[in-house]
C-alpha cells in the first residue's frame, strides 16, 4: 500500500473538519428547544400567572408571555392555542 502524501491528509482532515463544524452549525440552528421562563404574578389580579415561553432570539425566535388562570381546563386551552401559533409562524 503507497503512502499517501502529507497534503492528501491534510485535505482529508480538513475537510473532516470542516463537514463536522458544518453539521454542528446546521443542528444547533435547528435547535427547537423551547422553555418556559419564570411564572410571574400580574399586580392588577394577583391570583392570574404569567407565563413566558421563550425561544432564542437571534435568528427568528420569540418571546410570548400568556396568562395561567390555574384552572387545568382553561389553562391547557390557552397553551393549546399559543402552541398552534407557534407552529403556525415556524412554518412561515
Amino acid at each position: 500500500m503507497k503512502t499517501m502524501g502529507y497534503k492528501r491528509i491534510l485535505t482529508l482532515l480538513g475537510c473532516c473538519i470542516l463537514f463536522l463544524g458544518t453539521a454542528g452549525y446546521i443542528v444547533k440552528a435547528n435547535s427547537t428547544e423551547k422553555k418556559t421562563a419564570s411564572i410571574q404574578t400580574d399586580q392588577t389580579y394577583p391570583n392570574v400567572e404569567i407565563q413566558t415561553l421563550v425561544k432564542d432570539l437571534t435568528d427568528g425566535g420569540y418571546a410570548i408571555s400568556y396568562p395561567s388562570f390555574g384552572k387545568k381546563e382553561i389553562d391547557q386551552s390557552i397553551q393549546a392555542y399559543v402552541t398552534d401559533q407557534v407552529a403556525h409562524y415556524e412554518k412561515s
